[in-house]
């Protein structure tokens, strides 16, 4: 568990690990240089499984996470944050499951927002986390637990260059390595949502890295078939070449299709995605796009995508 200036919640996020029904465990709490008392509060307890570490100074959260899983001595790692709360059963849970699926290597937990009804779950089984990986975070990062000899197998660490969506970046590298992943539908995660979260402050540097991270998880897979070029048109929602793009979609479903990269029916919804996506507006998408589109030899899934995308426009829907 990494912590700056975490004086307010930490002890909130410190009982709930130390009172889980999984008792064996280090509880491994690295401090960032924090300039509040967050180090004097963690020292009040007494329990021998914490094991308090303190960077020289605020290195930040990426070399704090990357310290973690070299320090950890555990089978498993599992990740908390000083601001979240975990349900009593959640490293129980999570060993258990690991215990009896060792072809799971990261496995995350639904979560929900504290002091709300809201919940988010997250896909369950490898094949839907594949695809909504292709597009956006598929794990609650303080959720995760992770076999410490999976992640030194394969080298994975946090990547610099990478700030503020570490993890999504984290995530489609563990899947590239061929590593299992997994979520439980459980809500073994309580999380804070406060204005001094880094993620509502640096939304515009999140979505350029968030764009960067799929250019490269899609270009591993399909940079036989796709230049850079010809990806990067995809995911530039200002470009108004519709048809190219539409045929540069049909080109990409067809591609998956003989290669089973992804699952046919989940990767074809992630299609539609796209098309709405470079389809923003109805002076994206004249008649004159739509009829050369019809006559193409595009998929029959596509051109009804793009009829009714068409249709929505006309009904002002």
């Amino acid at each position: 568990m990494p912590v700056y200036n975490a004086a307010k919640y930490i002890r909130e996020a410190i009982d709930s690990i130390l009172n889980q029904t999984f008792t064996d465990f280090e509880f491994l709490i690295i401090n960032d240089g924090s300039t509040d008392n967050t180090a004097d509060i963690v020292n009040e307890y007494k329990d021998p499984r914490i094991k308090l570490v303190s960077n020289d100074s605020n290195c930040g959260l990426i070399y704090t996470l990357n310290k973690g899983i070299d320090l950890a001595q555990g089978k498993y790692i599992a990740r908390m944050d000083a601001d979240d709360i975990c349900a009593p059963q959640r490293l129980e849970m999570q060993v258990g499951y690991l215990e009896k699926n060792p072809d799971i290597d990261i496995l995350g937990t639904a979560f929900n927002f504290i002091g709300t009804p809201y919940e988010i779950h997250h896909p369950v089984y490898q094949a839907e986390i594949r695809i909504k990986l292709l597009d956006d975070n598929a794990f609650s990062h303080p959720s995760v637990m992770m076999r410490t000899e999976a992640l030194r197998r394969v080298g994975l660490h946090y990547n610099s260059d990478y700030k503020h969506v570490e993890d999504y970046q984290f995530w489609t590298q563990a899947e590239m390595t061929g590593l299992g992943l997994a979520n439980l539908d459980d809500v073994l995660l309580f999380y804070r949502q406060h204005a001094d979260q880094i993620s509502s402050q640096k939304y515009d540097e999140q979505q350029i890295s968030k764009k960067n991270i799929r250019l490269e998880y899609f270009q591993h897979y399909f940079r036989n078939n796709f230049t850079p070029d010809e990806l990067k048109c995809l995911f530039d929602y200002n470009n108004t070449k519709v048809v190219y793009k539409i045929e540069l979609l049909n080109k990409l479903s067809l591609v998956n299709r003989r290669e089973h990269i992804f699952y046919d029916k989940y990767f074809d919804n992630y299609i539609d995605i796209l098309i709405y996506r470079n389809i923003p507006d109805k002076q994206a998408l004249g008649w004159g796009d739509v009829f050369r589109i019809m006559k193409n030899n595009v998929s029959l899934h596509i051109k009804k995508t793009v009829l009714k995308i068409k249709l929505k426009f006309i009904l002002g829907k």
